[in-house]
């Protein structure tokens, strides 16, 4: 599962800023855009919304990060 970003090295500061939010999620190394989340195939519902309440939570520091790198 992946997320593309407009900016080059999008994913890179995003995995930051993820990292930051208590979420593992690593940029491709073929492509900084995309930003790559391994979920384990056992995740439940209720983790699925924890990481998606992180992610969102996270934007405006992904875009400080984008922003200004």
């Amino acid at each position: 599962m992946g997320v593309e970003f407009n900016h080059p090295d999008g994913a890179v500061h995003a995995s930051k800023a993820l990292y930051e939010h208590g979420i593992w999620a690593i940029f491709s190394s073929l492509d900084t855009r995309i930003l790559q989340f391994k979920p384990g195939v056992l995740m439940t519902k209720t983790l699925a919304k924890e990481v998606a309440h992180r992610f969102n939570a996270a934007l405006p520091r992904i875009r400080e990060l984008i922003a200004h790198p």
